[in-house]
């Protein structure tokens, strides 16, 4: 399987093509593949290796660690998710994957309080935070 790379350079001076060539790159991806890979969102470097090295220390981090901050409902869509917890598709067996989601992460959480790794969680709150209010307002 090749994981689709969609570009996003230019796209907001309009030179990348309509918003319509666009979604419907986005829209192919996720409904074909799952998932994209994108380049040039226009997130500076070392924000982006903040984020990775960020997610780094939460992953390898111990399970009570990572469990701290765990996943409770589909309403709260927000929290860590270990191996075989998640089932996007109910036919299929479990996602072979570990995550952390973290929706409306702008309103804060207090699960955030329990990460536990190389950051604070402070640190670990404003990476995303701090990405969403200067690139999606």
């Amino acid at each position: 399987m090749k994981v689709p790379v969609i570009d996003f350079q230019g796209y907001d001076e309009g030179q990348s093509g309509s918003p319509a060539s666009l979604s419907n790159e986005v829209e192919l991806a996720l409904s074909q593949i799952g998932f994209m890979s994108v380049t040039n969102l226009g997130i500076d470097k070392q924000m982006l290796d903040r984020v990775f090295a960020a997610s780094r220390a939460f992953f390898s981090s111990d399970a009570s660690s990572k469990l701290a901050c765990a996943y409770q409902s589909a309403s709260e869509n927000f929290g860590y998710q270990g191996v075989c917890e998640e089932h996007l598709d109910p036919t299929k067996p479990a996602d072979l994957k570990e995550t952390f989601t973290m929706r409306n992460v702008l309103n804060g959480t207090d699960k955030l309080t329990s990460v536990k790794s190389e950051m604070s969680a402070s640190s670990f709150r404003q990476l995303p935070c701090s990405i969403l209010r200067t690139h999606f307002p």
